[in-house]
């Protein structure tokens, strides 16, 4: 399990998210830019198996401060936009350590595709 920052954008709301998931505070792996502030934290498997598709462009990407580096054995995963139901929401960047000494992180991405994006997860490669 992973701590990912939820963030709301221009009001957004972060939908689909179980009151019993959600807890206000501290505990971000990365700190917002300003102008963006933290609503909740959310534990959960960020990575898992899904295909989403939305007819609404993803919001370009946040510039984050990256915190110290835990350890020269860990990567930092920068944050990416996710949608929940009827928003995007912002999933904060993080140190992570690689599965194995030769991985690399292939960042999740949203592809154009007709009428709709795409949502292409990230992973360890």
């Amino acid at each position: 399990m992973k701590t990912s920052a939820i963030r709301h954008l221009g009001g957004w709301a972060a939908g689909g998210l179980a009151a019993g998931l959600l807890w206000v505070g501290a505990g971000c792996a990365s700190q917002p830019e300003r102008g963006y502030r933290t609503e909740a934290v959310v534990r959960e498997p960020v990575i898992g198996a899904q295909v989403v598709e939305v007819r609404q462009a993803p919001p370009p990407p946040l510039r984050e401060r990256r915190p110290q580096r835990p350890g020269r054995e860990f990567v930092w995963v920068p944050g990416y936009w996710l949608w929940r139901g009827n928003a995007y929401v912002w999933v904060a960047g993080q140190w992570q350590r690689p599965p194995h000494r030769r991985a690399h992180w292939v960042e999740p991405r949203w592809e154009h595709r007709g009428n709709s994006y795409l949502y292409i997860e990230g992973r360890w490669n």
